[in-house]
């Protein structure tokens, strides 16, 4: 826990003494992988004394790198003394079975040194260099997979034929959907880790790297599940906006927001999720663009837009059921400017629907604002101020003079909504803040926040909204 203080255990005679014994054991074994290290020698001594080191120092990164290289070390020198010179005039089909055999032992250590690194986590699940470990061990499946495909397309009998993939691809989508299932289950005990949700991301990215694999090298694996998912072939797909993936990643944070909208993670999640959904869709748009113009692009690009604009009412809903929640709580003003710099990229600014909707979630801050002001707890409620300050200023020249007319048209000060916000702000505080916003913010999708000694840091903030 942060901002707990440790206290230390005196300890009695017999555990010093053992205590003692353990630290001279552990040196030794320190200075055992480090004169390896620096010798150059990496053999089944160098594994043994990495192994009991990291058991007990999970932090040992030194014992990572030399385990590696001592993993390669003997995977490489341990067929080749199985081998014989019988092995090596024999026919392509031995061949084939001494390739096999090695694929086998590979598959084999690589396993092993997954167990052996499911110990180590467990003594520590916040151990960076053991994760980039992990990293390691899967890249080295990958890179198996990919070779046993290789020469199953290249023979005879492959993987096309007898529509079966290589053990090393099974035991892949295997280990890769048991980390994604470890990963929710750890989430479920702890759902603000982010070392979980940093990995189960990692987990993700390489369950698609497998099927980016079988689609190049046995591109025949895939058909079965295209067709069961598709009624007939000559039948054209529906539209889809978002990917089968990407939408249970949607479905997925929201069941985690809706647990506890301060989790900084599944917002951020989210966001990449609908990220990697505008992507590809722009991407068609500009191979649609590419090769011509016609209806059933324009078709395309409107429906793109109502489902963006679907999903970001959603995101809306949640924004507004976090805020009023909790409006000190941060993670959910972290992701409302992505919502809406989202909306207004991405969807036509005459869309009343989306305009709609950007001043839905407006009108409902300017109200908690309202609500704030008369409970008298502005000083201790800030975040909404900021957020409404910083979309002010952060509109276009164009936007904020349409959005001032109308405010001198028709609105009243006293009316509660976006526009009587507008009403009540000096323009020449408008031109300070977005001064000073320029000069000391970077922005990304956060909304900023003025520094503890900015010179807004004594700005009457009551006086600034007592026309709502």
């Amino acid at each position: 826990m942060h901002d707990q203080k440790k206290e230390k255990r005196v300890l009695i005679p017999e555990e010093q003494e053992a205590a003692a014994r353990e630290h001279e054991r552990v040196g030794a074994l320190y200075k055992s992988v480090l004169a390896s290290h620096k010798a150059h020698e990496y053999n089944a001594n160098t594994l043994a004394s990495t192994e009991a080191l990291l058991l007990v120092v999970p932090e040992a990164y030194t014992a990572y790198s030399c385990r590696r290289l001592a993993l390669e070390a003997v995977a490489a020198s341990q067929p080749c003394a199985g081998a014989t010179v019988t092995d090596t005039e024999t026919s392509g089909v031995t061949e084939d079975a001494a390739a096999a055999a090695l694929a086998t032992h590979r598959q084999k250590w690589l396993v092993q040194e997954l167990q052996l690194n499911s110990k180590v986590l467990l003594l520590n699940y916040k151990n960076y260099c053991a994760f980039s470990h992990r990293h390691w061990i899967f890249g080295q499946l990958v890179d198996l997979a990919a070779l046993e495909m290789q020469q199953a397309a290249g023979c005879a009998t492959g993987t096309a034929e007898d529509g079966t993939a290589p053990g090393t691809y099974e035991l892949l989508r295997s280990l890769l959907r048991k980390e994604r299932e470890q990963c929710e289950q750890l989430l479920k005990l702890d759902e603000r880790n982010f070392h979980a949700w940093n990995y189960r991301r990692w987990v993700l990215e390489q369950e698609r790297r497998a099927t980016r694999l079988v689609a190049t090298h046995a591109p025949s694996l895939l058909a079965p599940a295209d067709d069961t998912r598709q009624p007939s072939a000559s039948a054209d797909p529906p539209f889809a906006f978002f990917s089968a993936e990407e939408a249970a990643e949607l479905e997925y944070t929201a069941h985690k927001i809706k647990n506890n909208f301060s989790n900084y993670s599944a917002w951020h999640h989210r966001s990449l999720a609908l990220q990697s959904a505008v992507a590809r869709w722009q991407r068609q748009q500009a191979q649609a663009g590419a090769v011509g113009t016609g209806g059933e692009a324009v078709e395309h690009e409107q429906a793109g837009r109502a489902a963006l604009l679907a999903q970001l009412q959603e995101d809306v809903d949640f924004l507004k059921q976090a805020v009023y929640c909790d409006p000190n709580d941060q993670s959910a003003w972290f992701y409302a400017p992505f919502v809406f710099q989202l909306l207004r990229s991405q969807c036509l600014h005459e869309d009343e629907e989306a305009v709609s909707l950007e001043h839905s979630f407006m009108n409902a801050v300017v109200e908690l604002v309202a609500e704030v002001d008369r409970m008298g707890a502005e000083d201790e409620c800030y975040l909404p101020y900021y957020f409404l300050l910083d979309q002010l200023v952060a509109l276009p020249a164009a936007s904020l003079e349409r959005h001032i007319t109308a405010a001198f048209a028709g609105a009243v000060p006293g009316s509660k909504s976006f526009i009587a916000f507008i009403w009540c702000v000096p323009a020449t505080t408008l031109i300070a803040y977005r001064a000073t916003r320029a000069t000391l913010i970077s922005r990304t999708y956060a909304p900023p926040l003025p520094p503890p000694l900015s010179p807004f840091s004594s700005f009457d903030w009551h006086a600034f909204f007592s026309g709502l």
